[in-house]
């Protein structure tokens, strides 16, 4: 989940203008800071998705997606991989089992790449 935007705002700092993060949570105040946050902060390059699963984005159309803390991958990965391109990098920030993590990503076409700083690296491979 996005939460405030702790991830968001610093990824929509490093892609500039070039890029775009899109940003997902279901807790309306946490939507709401967020929100006023890349207000203040004239992020432009932000979107918001007031959601739990379902992303409303086109099929294909991600290069890079951040987990934070997971809590339904089973129900999550249908929609991570509609939207992930091939090659799209995937990272966690794991508060469950990594090996069963690791396995239960590479069931569904996600490769591990590495560990950097607490987080697992994927890669999408159709």
């Amino acid at each position: 989940w996005s939460g405030t935007g702790v991830y968001t705002i610093p990824a929509a700092k490093l892609v500039g203008d070039k890029g775009f993060v899109y940003s997902m949570d279901v807790d309306p105040y946490a939507v709401e800071v967020l929100e006023k946050r890349c207000e203040k902060l004239g992020l432009k390059n932000v979107e918001i998705i007031f959601s739990d699963l379902e992303t409303g984005l086109e099929k294909n159309s991600i290069d890079a997606i951040l987990l934070h803390k997971p809590k339904d991958t089973e129900k999550l990965i249908k929609e991570l991989k509609r939207v992930s391109k091939q090659g799209c990098v995937l990272s966690v920030m794991c508060k469950q089992n990594e090996e069963e993590l690791k396995r239960f990503l590479h069931k569904h076409n996600f490769a591990f790449i590495d560990k950097v700083d607490g987080m697992l690296r994927f890669v999408y491979k159709k």
